[in-house]
């Protein structure tokens, strides 16, 4: 018979348990390690796009700052400054004699070229007012250039056709991703999409990088609060192409999108 030692088989089963439980406890720290890792990995985008946010943020900060220090200089430029153009000389009588005969002697073609020189009078007018106010009002404050650009923009865009427009993209992406005003980022992702009324593929090609940029720059958050939006309003559009390009859009901007948007 094997001498059986009672006292030997009790510490070996208290062994077997203590096994048993480490055993079980390794189990259950990787299954939390698994979970910390993943948690970390969603940190890690979160910290990414707050990234993005806070430079956002400090870019409208430097604008801010920098419009507060101009402010005192930018208001002192007034209307007043105006160049006066008309002189309180009198013309000398030999001249205004000779002017008034060569008045006279020009033919008169008719009420519609009167119309046309009215009105073309009326727009050089105004465009002649708009630009002394853009001058007197000119600062070099950052947000003010990004307003005259915007202004200036949009004019510049009704007077141009066909692949001119497209010199216009880097500009308007670049000022709707530093543009500080919500609305006037909105008019500018708005012009790309509305660019061309039936874009072609060379030209859909470059309104689409100009999206893929401006994902870049910004980050997830301003591009699923921005961008988005854009080709939800042009996604039951009548037009072939502009459907095309809302398409396109959807599929580069997918990779750029908050993380939690597909959980």
């Amino acid at each position: 018979l094997v001498n059986f030692d009672e006292n030997l088989y009790d510490e070996y089963k208290k062994f077997k348990t203590i096994v048993h439980q480490m055993q079980f406890d390794v189990v259950e720290y990787n299954k939390r390690i698994n979970h910390i890792e993943q948690e970390k990995l969603n940190l890690n985008e979160e910290i990414q796009a707050l990234q993005h946010e806070k430079k956002n943020l400090l870019i409208q900060l430097q604008l801010l700052q920098n419009r507060l220090t101009s402010d005192a200089t930018s208001n002192l430029t007034k209307m007043e400054d105006t160049i006066q153009l008309n002189s309180s000389r009198q013309l000398p009588q030999v001249y205004r004699c000779a002017f008034e005969r060569h008045l006279l002697s020009c033919p008169i073609n008719g009420d519609k070229q009167d119309e046309e020189m009215e009105i073309n009078h009326d727009f050089e007018q105004k465009a002649f007012e708009d630009n002394i106010h853009e001058l007197n009002i000119l600062s070099l404050d950052q947000k003010d250039l990004l307003d005259l650009i915007v202004r200036t923009m949009t004019k510049i865009n009704s007077n141009l056709n066909g692949s001119k427009k497209l010199d216009l993209v880097p500009l308007i992406t670049y000022t709707s991703i530093l543009h500080p005003k919500n609305d006037e980022r909105d008019r500018l992702l708005k012009t790309l999409f509305n660019l061309y009324k039936n874009p072609s593929y060379n030209q859909r090609q470059v309104v689409l990088h100009a999206f893929l940029c401006f994902a870049k720059q910004s980050g997830p958050l301003r591009v699923h609060a921005e961008l988005l939006p854009q080709c939800w309003e042009n996604i039951s559009n009548k037009i072939d192409e502009r459907r095309c390009l809302v398409a396109e859009t959807c599929g580069i901007l997918t990779p750029h999108l908050p993380v939690n948007l597909f959980v």
